[in-house]
C-alpha cells in the first residue's frame, strides 16, 4: 500500500490518496506492466544502439498521428529442455472502446530471447488515422511450450492533433 500526502502552500490545503498494490508471485509466469508512451529520449552523441530509451509518462492521452512505443518483459516462461530457451509469442490489438472497432491488429510472433533467455519486446504502432476517443490496448501472449495464455489490457485516449483543434477553432471564426 502506498499513501501520498500533497499540500498546496498557496491555498493551505492538504489532501491524501491511498493506493493498494498487488504484488504477483515472483515464481509465476508473468509480464512487467507495459510502458506505453509517445516520447523517447534522444540518443547521446556517439550512441550506436538502435533501441530507444522510452520516457515513462503518467498520462494515457496521445494525439492522433502519434507513434506509440510499448515495451514489456516476460518473466519465468517454460524453457525448452533441449535448448534451455523459452518460446513465447506475442501479438496485440488496439480497439475503440465505444463500439469495439479494431483500429489495429498485429498477429502473434515469436519473441526472440537473448543468449541468456531473457524476453523483452518493444512495438511502435502509429495512431495515424485514429479518431479521437477512448481506446484499449490488448496484449496477447502464449507460452508455446506449455500452452499457457496471458492477456493484458490497458486503456488510453486519442486526442485530436493540437494543430487541428486550433485550425478548427480559427475556421469557425470566419
Amino acid at each position: 500500500q502506498a499513501k501520498m500526502v500533497i499540500r498546496d502552500k498557496n491555498a493551505s490545503k492538504v489532501g491524501t490518496v491511498i493506493h493498494d498494490f498487488e504484488v504477483p508471485d515472483l515464481a509465476t509466469w508473468r509480464i512487467s506492466t507495459p510502458v506505453i508512451t509517445d516520447s523517447v529520449q534522444p540518443q547521446a552523441a556517439g550512441q550506436t544502439s538502435g533501441v530507444p530509451t522510452l520516457v515513462m509518462l503518467a498520462r494515457r492521452e496521445f494525439e492522433t498521428g502519434a507513434r506509440l512505443f510499448i515495451q514489456f518483459d516476460v518473466y519465468n516462461p517454460t524453457k525448452d529442455k533441449a535448448t534451455g530457451m523459452p518460446k513465447v509469442t506475442a501479438g496485440y490489438t488496439i480497439r475503440r472502446k465505444s463500439d469495439g472497432l479494431v483500429f489495429l491488429k498485429i498477429a502473434p510472433t515469436m519473441i526472440q530471447p537473448t543468449s541468456l533467455g531473457r524476453l523483452s519486446r518493444m512495438v511502435g504502432p502509429t495512431l495515424e488515422g485514429a479518431e479521437p476517443g477512448d481506446y484499449e490496448f490488448e496484449l496477447n501472449l502464449k507460452d508455446e511450450l506449455n500452452g499457457k495464455i496471458m492477456d493484458f489490457k490497458d486503456d488510453f485516449t486519442v486526442l485530436p492533433r493540437s494543430g487541428s483543434v486550433a485550425a478548427a477553432a480559427g475556421s469557425n471564426q470566419n
